[in-house]
């Protein structure tokens, strides 16, 4: 047994007082934990309530957002359905502008002088030039409205083919083009044929001043998700201007230069951006272009 320790009379003062001092500082943080426990409660109302406000915003700025997204898609749905059809519409009169220009260069052209063979032929360029852009609108509307269908797809087959068609296309240039092999990814087949059919096209077309040009088509992982690229050795463009490349109708060079009417790369961007990918391009003058993109990451 342990033995009973009996204070004497003279430490009883000593041991009240401290058992006293001790009480004190109890209650004195009794006192101190009911105060943090009220602030701790008044805490949590505040953050309740900026929870609350917080999730009305949400909700306000999701209904906002959603209702602006269908007012963009009504909008442009409805550019592209003005588009398709002024495209249809057009093409008739268009072309009787063209016959009946040819016409009269053909079976007046002894009344005529050379001065009105000029007009003639000039308002036959045009009206040609506009049916090309009525094609080029009615093609940018049909990849807009088209519904993507998502297969496993051979891209490097697939640029191999586009190659041999662009090159039968040009058969007094020297034109190269080098594909990575394997390629492999999840797209819908027309619209990416579409896509690297305008790649290829304008690495061509911004290539014609070499007498060697190359076109390269690759893709390297970035992070996981694979990043495609087409190559030219072409004439390149000042980056001030990328911004304007992927617009309708932009041009960062003379018709007279280099012909086209600015809306291959425009379409190149819709398809991409309906794979839930991105573009971007990198360029020096002289120094050729390369267009970087990515597909959704699979």
């Amino acid at each position: 047994m342990v033995d009973e320790i009996t204070p004497t009379k003279e430490e009883l003062p000593e041991i009240m007082e401290r058992f006293t001092s001790l009480n004190n500082e109890l209650l004195d943080a009794k006192r101190e934990l009911v105060k943090r426990n009220i602030e701790l409660d008044r805490l949590q109302q505040e953050l309740q309530a900026k929870n609350l406000t917080l999730k009305n915003l949400n909700e306000e700025l999701e209904m906002h957002v959603s209702n602006r997204t269908k007012q963009l898609s009504l909008a442009l749905n409805e550019i592209d359905d003005f588009a398709y059809s002024m495209s249809h519409d057009l093409r008739t009169p268009l072309r009787g502008i063209d016959g009946y220009s040819s016409m009269l260069m053909e079976d007046y052209k002894d009344k005529l002088d050379e001065q009105a063979i000029r007009y003639l032929r000039s308002i036959r360029n045009d009206a040609q030039r506009l049916g090309i852009v009525l094609d080029a609108l009615n093609g940018l509307c049909k990849v807009s409205s088209k519904d993507i269908a998502l297969v496993q797809t051979d891209l490097s087959e697939m640029a191999e083919q586009i190659a041999n068609q662009q090159i039968a296309i040009f058969p007094d240039r020297k034109i190269e083009f080098v594909v990575q092999p394997g390629m492999m990814d999840l797209c819908d087949r027309d619209l990416m044929h579409t896509a690297l059919t305008n790649l290829f096209a304008n690495a061509i077309k911004f290539s014609k001043q070499e007498e060697n040009a190359k076109v390269q088509f690759g893709m390297a992982s970035n992070e996981g998700c694979r990043t495609y690229f087409v190559k030219d050795n072409g004439i390149g463009f000042n980056m001030d201007y990328v911004n304007k490349l992927f617009h309708n109708f932009q041009r960062l060079h003379h018709y007279n230069d280099f012909e086209g009417i600015g809306i291959g790369l425009a379409t190149v961007r819709r398809v991409i951006v309906k794979h839930g990918g991105s573009i971007h391009a990198e360029s020096a003058p002289g120094n050729g272009a390369t267009f970087f993109f990515t597909l959704a990451c699979n």
